[in-house]
């Protein structure tokens, strides 16, 4: 009974780890933010995007993409979770305004890709773009902007 209660324990264990793995695996998927979808709801899919781009890379996961429609969006970005996409539909036409005391974008983790933005209004020191601390944020792509 007890080796039979210890097996049964073991299958639900296994089952358990199983389904964890299942939900954590990314499937790369694209997260989109437009500016203009200011009344929502707000799910990040194509037909109901973010508002803002932090929702978007709040709402990812390593491996995702975040879309960012072209427009006017007013935030600083911060940047917590590795292996992230952030792509802007045109760096003529997706303009982001910062509010001059903190960088645009701080990246905080590995892998992270930042593409297609104009950036203005950035902090008073000139930085627009700060990747955090070398020995923990590694390999930043950062191409294509303005």
């Amino acid at each position: 009974m007890k080796k039979d209660f210890t097996i049964t324990l073991a299958i639900i264990f296994i089952s358990m780890s199983l389904a964890t793995c299942s939900k954590t695996e990314n499937e790369n998927t694209t997260i989109y933010v437009d500016s203009e979808n200011i009344d929502g709801p707000w799910d990040g899919s194509l037909t109901q995007p973010y508002q803002y781009i932090q929702d978007g890379i709040d709402a990812a996961i390593s491996g995702d993409t975040v879309f960012v429609f072209n427009g006017a969006y007013h935030e600083n970005i911060i940047i917590n979770k590795s292996s992230v996409n952030v792509v802007a539909e045109s760096k003529y036409s997706t303009i982001l305004y910062g509010d001059t005391t903190y960088p645009i974008f701080s990246i905080l983790e590995s892998h992270v890709s930042i593409q297609n933005f104009t950036i203005k209004n950035t902090k008073s020191d000139g930085i627009g773009i700060k990747i955090g601390d070398f020995l923990l944020c590694t390999h930043a792509e950062i191409k294509n902007n303005i």
